[in-house]
């Protein structure tokens, strides 16, 4: 029996969580917006004020903004994509990412907006709060 925030994953998405930890892994889900307009695309200024404002640590890569993190060891690598995966989850908004043993590369852009919106610097603003 599966419970708590994985419970509302189908079969073939909790299988996801099932990789080899020899496997790269790319996972690349999207922007979903439940009931809601799709967000408008920021401006190119927009991006860069907020990159350098709020956001230094992340840098922008085509229509994606981008952040490499580096942990001690691969289970604190996925214990930090876990928590990201239900806070984009609770966000309704979920990261294009990598992970390679103690490394992980998150990737965020509004698929539907084809670009970024307010909503990928809110998930990046609370994925560093995430950080210890």
């Amino acid at each position: 029996i599966i419970s708590g925030p994985f419970a509302r994953l189908t079969e073939s998405k909790r299988s996801r969580f099932l990789i080899s930890s020899h496997t790269p892994i790319t996972w690349s889900v999207g922007s979903v917006l439940y009931g809601e307009d799709h967000m408008k695309a920021l401006t190119d200024v927009q991006v860069e004020y907020a990159l350098k404002t709020t956001h230094s640590r992340w840098r922008l890569e085509g229509k994606f903004i981008r952040r490499d993190f580096v942990f001690k060891n691969f289970v604190d690598a996925w214990g930090f994509m876990n928590s990201v995966a239900l806070l984009a989850e609770s966000m309704d908004h979920h990261p294009n990412w990598d992970n390679v043993y103690n490394q992980v590369t998150i990737r965020l852009s509004t698929h539907d907006a084809d670009g970024l919106t307010e909503k990928d610097f809110q998930l990046a603003g609370a994925i560093d709060s995430v950080l210890p």
